[in-house]
């Protein structure tokens, strides 16, 4: 009998782990990042990423709570059945971040003095938040 149960836990760690591949790939893809984009963003190695996408490794649980923030979903949203439609409100850090990437995308746009302004307010946002925003990936 103690051979089912593992087997059934065997069988429910490899569907979490293939839902938490699609979700995280979809959810990357989504944001126009490449898997070392994602790994600079969520500040864990681009091996971390690709394991979980390629050979649906599932992260440590450090790295999937950074890797859920990088993109700007809740860690349960990674294991959520990409087929099950649920609603959910937009958490503050979802709008932060998103108002941060809708006001980069318009810096082409803007002058240096206008672009050093933006940087200062979005590391005064960022500041609020738990990590600092890196100029260098937001001004390419």
């Amino acid at each position: 009998m103690a051979h089912v149960s593992i087997s059934a836990n065997r069988m429910s760690l490899m569907q979490n782990s293939k839902v938490f591949s699609i979700n995280m790939n979809r959810l990357r893809l989504q944001k126009g990042w490449s898997q070392a984009e994602l790994a600079d963003w969520a500040d864990v190695s681009a091996h971390t990423i690709f394991r979980a996408e390629s050979k649906g490794i599932i992260p440590r649980g450090q790295n999937i709570q950074k890797i859920a923030q990088a993109l700007g979903v809740t860690e349960s949203d990674l294991f959520a059945d990409p087929n099950i439609k649920t609603e959910s409100k937009p958490s503050s850090t979802d709008n932060r971040n998103q108002a941060i990437v809708e006001l980069f995308a318009i810096v082409p746009t803007l002058n240096e003095s206008q672009i050093r302004d933006i940087l200062a307010l979005a590391n005064g946002l960022a500041t609020i938040g738990t990590k600092s925003v890196d100029t260098k990936k937001l001004v390419r």
